[in-house]
């Protein structure tokens, strides 16, 4: 065959006995071009649809006055559209402005198409956006203190003023201030000591100098190293607990949890000492909690406890005096996973906050008076979270506040991440707070007027040396720092 000829199959439909057969000829692609050019030439073509218009925000939930822009790709077509839910048509509103939505608790539902001459008129599409703006009256602030001081804590005090500070070199740095951001006084103590085998405890008037009552140093019997305090609390009675980790020189035996008691003048009354076999058992925080015990906090990687292949949340309940009630082991198979804070709902059980900081995935699980697993949550979030180390307090409704930290690459800094939650732990709301700088873990605690205070460290990465600084946010009590 000619390769310039095309076979086709003509089909004669002027009788049907002509249609009972084929009839198969020859047309060259010359002829075949010019044929079907023809047929549609002669047939006509069909008008060409408008394409649909576009919204310039995907439709959700907005917490500020949002404007809608409506675009559509096909050159001058003519956009009509309604914002009350109804089927918009050519005698809608045309489109010109872009569409504002503002107030609390607005709702609209936005709906368009796009008309031009000569072609069919495009699919109607929609959109519904809601306004969730509740107005505050708390005031809010932001303010850097240029301090090299890593925030181990933060809390309200008595008097309605706010406490803050951690460690500084070998020294210990709190910061006094009110509800407005401004400092009502700043303190320096020396934290250093000639005997490693002690523990440095400092007591301060925290109500008008801030100026040092007593520091004692405590000890413990027996062959350690050092011992590293990492969250220190007062209890009801105005006496101390402090939760840590000690580091022995015995051969094979490494990092266990280590939890000490004072009372009010810094006088020790017991200490507790949990030895597991693996290398690192680290108490990371400890809660009086409502029956007048304490719960702990820790990781474990010790074998004859850990569930999984990597390290585990080890979950301690002690008594008033220190005994032992029980204790738990919960993780994610493979991974490192942290208790950073621990709180009671309602009912008396135990919220923990935890962070798997290989998957980098915040995870919250609930457990009962008896250690019992109910649930758990991993909370969503765009990008990964490293950790949650904020501090986690039950609010006024009966939910939960958390911070942590969160970026969107290996390459960017870090930002603070903010989740309020329900009683369930659902997300209510979530925020990030950048300061241009690395911004690491926060501290958070509720305020008296009902809004939030938060303390990180944040750090210029472009500075040698690097320069560290405290940031400290007064939010209000949906999380927003207005300023």
């Amino acid at each position: 065959m000619n390769k310039n000829l095309c076979e086709y199959i003509l089909i004669n439909s002027e009788t049907e006995e002509n249609n009972a057969g084929f009839n198969y000829q020859y047309m060259s692609l010359d002829m075949l071009f010019r044929f079907f050019r023809f047929s549609v030439i002669t047939g006509g073509e069909p008008p060409q649809t408008v394409l649909v218009p576009k919204f310039s925000l995907a439709e959700g939930t907005y917490e500020h006055d949002i404007d809608i822009e409506l675009s559509c790709t096909t050159e001058n077509a003519v956009i009509y559209y309604t914002t009350d839910g109804t089927e918009p048509d050519k005698t809608s509103a045309i489109y010109v402005l872009p569409i504002s939505i503002s107030g609390h608790n607005t709702a609209k539902i936005i709906k368009a198409f796009a008309v031009k001459d000569g072609m069919t008129d495009s699919a109607v599409v929609s959109a519904v956006y809601t306004i969730d703006n509740p107005q505050s009256n708390i005031n809010t602030w932001s303010k850097v203190i240029d301090r090299s001081c890593g925030i181990s804590g933060l809390f309200e005090t008595r008097d309605n003023f706010y406490i803050s500070g951690g460690a500084e070199s070998n020294n210990i740095y709190l910061i006094k201030f009110n509800n407005d951001g401004g400092i009502l006084w700043e303190r320096t103590f020396d934290g250093e000591t000639e005997d490693r085998d002690k523990l440095v405890i400092l007591k301060a008037d925290l109500n008008d100098t801030g100026k040092g009552i007593w520091n004692k140093a405590a000890n413990h019997e027996g062959d350690w190293d050092y011992a590293n305090p990492y969250f220190i609390t007062n209890c009801q009675d105005d006496s101390i607990i402090m939760a840590g980790k000690i580091n022995f020189s015995k051969p094979n035996i490494d990092q266990d949890i280590y939890i000490l008691k004072f009372d009010a003048d810094g006088n020790h009354l017991w200490s507790r000492l949990f030895i597991g076999s693996g290398s690192e058992d680290v108490a990371w925080m400890i809660r009086e909690t409502s029956d007048n015990g304490y719960i702990i906090g820790a990781l474990t990687n010790s074998p004859e406890i850990k569930v999984g292949n990597g390290y585990d949340n080890l979950i301690i309940k002690l008594d008033g005096d220190g005994n032992l009630v029980w204790t738990k082991v919960y993780g994610i198979n493979g991974g490192v996973n942290f208790t950073y804070d621990i709180g009671e709902d309602n009912d008396g059980n135990y919220v923990i906050a935890a962070c798997d900081v290989m998957n980098r995935k915040p995870n919250i699980f609930k457990l009962d008076l008896s250690g019992n697993f109910l649930w758990n949550k991993i909370l969503a979030h765009d990008y990964p979270c490293y950790a949650i180390h904020g501090v986690l307090r039950t609010t006024d409704n009966g939910g939960f506040v958390l911070t942590g930290k969160t970026r969107e690459s290996f390459q960017e800094d870090y930002d603070i991440i903010l989740y309020l939650l329900d009683s369930q732990c659902n997300i209510e709301r979530k925020r990030i707070f950048n300061n241009d700088d690395r911004d690491d873990e926060g501290r958070i605690a509720q305020s008296f007027d009902g809004g939030y205070i938060v303390a990180a460290q944040t750090v210029d990465q472009d500075s040698t040396p690097r320069d560290y600084d405290i940031w400290f946010m007064k939010l209000d009590e949906f999380g927003r720092l207005n300023q």
